[in-house]
């Protein structure tokens, strides 16, 4: 899939990630109180494959239905030199191999295609998301579902069509509250400008997909998006995105779908009304009907600034602002900004990374909690990962909560050299985060070295699992799980 393609956004958070942002390094610090370290996490593991697959990976989603059912997407290359997706399935804990994504061979017949996010709801029940490339250079959306166990061929979003006028699409983000009950989000093109898409699974038929209401009139520059969608329950529902003022300014979105409707979607409220390339709502989370979250990374005058966001009662508050840039000697500006959210009936944890205020050029990884009442607390840096960081950055890429106070988030930092990038974990029991470790056996298969956890999954307390990248000396980047013992 050719990148250049894509909208702005997509280019932005893509800088944003693991491959861009902690291309160099990575650092944080011990927020005070700092428990023991975190329960104990298995021997990271990586994932067989089957040909025609081989080890050259992308950043992985992970989602489990159930401890010990979870299943792991993303994009590898193929003998021939195309980009493929790809699935592994762990059953009763015990992980298959990574396989091509049945069926899509059968859409892009070997032109590329890529695997963008999973959701599984129960054991045994799951939809992935991607994009393939059609003919004539269009990029097309495809879903593929898991029920009972049984991996279902690949196959174009249903009813696509009914965009008038939509050249190419792609899915970014699935949410699915229950088997058979989900919601996409991504982009579609349509007189050379992109526009934001949602499409609805109910009772286990996809309606026609549609463009998120309110979007093309915020959209007045041509380049939105739905970046992540999550649902509390079937038709209740929050998407989160960007959208363009102005050819070259993005701003983040929000919109919130109520009993099976969606609202017009809306400026985040409380941010300031000049933006940047960097102006993106990265996730939102779901707890309850009406009680949503979401973060990212917006600009104003001083700078970029990190953001939290939350829904109470179906109305959307002022966002927060965390941390504001800090020059990087010599001139480069470090920006802060969250990467992932969760949240449970009992409130939500974000993540991500910002500059250290001492102004010495590094990177923390950071957290951030709400109430019930959605009302935000104040940053700390996750606690431990000083101790393990001495490269200069370092960022929570994913979190997961089972329920309020009982959580787990992943990311990398970086250690003294030789060692570099590497993964860690940390995991919050009954409200006390303990301290962040690199995630075992990484240390090993990490001889490139380039580690990370992209994704981490809770489906119960105590019984998290995690999944991400990992280098081997000759650079190539393969795919690593690992799971609370």
């Amino acid at each position: 899939m050719n990148l250049a393609r894509r909208p702005r956004a997509r280019q932005a958070l893509q800088a944003l990630t693991v491959a861009g942002l902690l291309a160099g390094t990575a650092a944080a610090g011990i927020g005070p109180g700092a428990g023991p370290l975190s329960p104990a996490w298995r021997v990271a593991r990586a994932l067989g494959i089957v040909p025609p697959l081989v080890r050259a990976a992308t950043q992985p989603d992970l989602s489990c239905g159930a401890p010990g059912y979870c299943a792991v997407v993303g994009s590898t290359g193929t003998r021939a030199g195309n980009e493929a997706p790809f699935v592994a399935t762990e059953v009763r804990g015990t992980w298959g191999d990574a396989r091509p994504v049945p069926g899509i061979g059968r859409l892009d017949h070997g032109r590329g295609a890529v695997a963008a996010a999973v959701s599984c709801p129960a054991a045994g029940d799951c939809v992935l998301v991607g994009s393939y490339a059609g003919t004539g250079g269009t990029i097309l959306p495809f879903i593929a579902a898991q029920t009972h166990g049984l991996w279902h061929a690949a196959r174009e979003l249903p009813r696509l069509s009914a965009l008038a006028g939509a050249s190419s699409a792609e899915l970014t983000s699935v949410s699915c509250p229950k088997p058979g009950d989900c919601l996409v989000g991504g982009e579609f093109t349509h007189a050379s400008k992109t526009q934001a898409l949602t499409a609805r699974e109910v009772g286990g038929r996809w309606r026609r997909p549609i463009e998120l209401p309110g979007t093309r009139a915020l959209n007045t520059g041509g380049a939105a998006q739905v970046l992540s969608v999550s649902c509390a329950a079937p038709g209740d529902c929050a998407a989160g995105g960007t959208y363009a003022d102005s050819p070259n300014t993005l701003q983040a979105f929000v919109d919130s779908d109520v009993r099976g409707r969606w609202r017009q979607a809306i400026k985040v409220p409380g941010l300031p009304a000049t933006g940047s390339p960097l102006t993106l709502m990265t996730s939102v989370s779901c707890g309850l009907p009406g009680d949503c979250a979401g973060g990212g990374i917006y600009s104003a005058t001083d700078g970029q600034h990190a953001f939290a966001v939350s829904e109470a009662n179906g109305t959307w508050r002022p966002a927060v602002s965390i941390g504001t840039v800090v020059p990087h000697p010599p001139g480069i500006e470090l920006a802060p900004v969250i990467f992932a959210v969760s949240c449970t009936r009992g409130g939500c944890t974000a993540g991500g990374t910002y500059p250290d205020p001492n102004g010495n050029g590094t990177l923390q990884a950071f957290i951030i909690g709400s109430d019930a009442k959605g009302t935000w607390g104040r940053p700390r840096t996750v606690p431990g990962t000083v101790a393990l960081n001495a490269g200069g950055n370092a960022t929570v890429l994913s979190v997961s909560c089972a329920s309020a106070g009982n959580c787990a988030l992943g990311g990398s930092y970086v250690s003294a050299s030789p060692r570099g990038v590497q993964a860690f974990v940390a995991t919050e029991v009954n409200g006390v985060w303990r301290k962040a470790a690199e995630v075992p056996g990484t240390a090993k298969l990490n001889t490139g070295p380039n580690a990370a956890v992209s994704s981490v999954a809770c489906p119960a307390i105590g019984r998290c699992a995690a999944a991400g990248t990992y280098t081997t000396r000759a650079n190539i980047t393969w795919v690593f799980v690992t799971r609370q013992r």
